[in-house]
């Protein structure tokens, strides 16, 4: 039997009439919803007036967003209620009750448990958390070591008695003379910048010193900013001298304690004792190239000279 490609397009009339029949089910289906649907709308979701109050104030709603809020979003949706009030006073409920989050009222409190001590307005704004907008908030209702009660009216404080107080939201030191030998923590902590990890700080390297020989020898202490030194500089006094090493009588243990000795420079100072015999002033020690002519100069002050080396011990 030869084959026909043409027979592939011809239909049989029962198979015209299940195909016409096919293709008409199917344009039911595809537009039978859209037919049901017409002339239909959406109930409405608000009723009339809200939806009237909706279109107003559209644009000016805050819709809180569902990422973790970035650190310029923290008080958004927290609006900041401040009171007057002391930063080294303030507990975490009344920072709260501000308006501020909690996380930060937490660390403000905890920063006070330890012994933080803010000194001025500005240094609130190095606190954990603390954005610029809720600090330039909080500002002009801090008072720190103010005494006075009053209201504020403006830009300035009104006092109990009415009279005007000048803008102030703290209360700057005053710098009385300290002498540097002799003054213990409480005394360091009055000067404006020096809180109480750097009068310790301060106190500790005094003491492995045996006392300071100049002012600027302050400014040596680990952690104390230059700006600070250059504040407290002028309250400084120098009136009783330092406590002095007995270079010729010390061993390794006692030397290596001070600060400009050291372990390694204190075997170098013993063995060249033992081999050269005592020293009778700075200049014996230049030939020793352990150490720079100024490093001796430096550490010469602390030195006495008197007394004579001991004798090594027998073998």
């Amino acid at each position: 039997m030869k084959w026909n490609w043409k027979s592939l397009g011809y239909f049989s009339p029962t198979e015209r009439r299940a195909l016409l029949l096919t293709l008409a089910f199917a344009t039911v289906l595809f537009a039978a919803p859209k037919w049901a649907l017409q002339g239909k709308t959406d109930p409405p979701l608000l009723a009339g007036d809200d939806q009237e109050w909706l279109k107003q104030h559209w644009e000016k709603l805050e819709i809180p967003s569902f990422q973790k809020p970035g650190k310029s979003q923290v008080h958004r949706m927290n609006p900041l209620k401040p009171v007057r009030f002391d930063p080294n006073q303030v507990t975490a409920a009344q920072l709260e009750a501000m308006g501020i989050v909690p996380y930060l009222a937490r660390n403000w409190e905890r920063y006070l448990q330890k012994g933080g001590k803010f000194r001025q307005a500005e240094s609130v704004r190095k606190l954990y958390g603390m954005t610029d907008p809720v600090f330039e908030a909080l500002t002009p209702f801090m008072t720190i070591g103010r005494q006075d009660s009053g209201n504020r009216v403006g830009q300035k404080w009104v006092s109990a008695d009415s009279s005007p107080v000048s803008k102030s939201y703290y209360r700057k030191k005053t710098c009385d003379e300290l002498e540097i030998n002799t003054s213990d923590s409480v005394g360091w902590e009055s000067l404006p910048g020096i809180g109480p990890v750097l009068a310790s700080r301060i106190l500790k390297f005094r003491q492995r010193l045996g006392g300071f020989v100049s002012v600027d020898q302050v400014r040596e202490t680990y952690g104390l900013p230059d700006s600070t030194f250059q504040k407290i500089r002028p309250c400084l006094i120098l009136a009783t001298a330092p406590k002095k090493l007995a270079i010729n009588l010390l061993g390794e243990e006692e030397l290596k304690s001070h600060p400009y000795i050291g372990y390694k420079l204190a075997k170098t100072l013993t063995a060249y004792r033992q081999h050269h015999g005592p020293f009778r002033s700075v200049e014996d020690l230049f030939p020793i190239q352990a150490a720079s002519r100024e490093a001796w100069e430096k550490l010469g002050p602390y030195l006495d000279f008197s007394g004579t080396t001991p004798a090594p011990p027998p073998n």
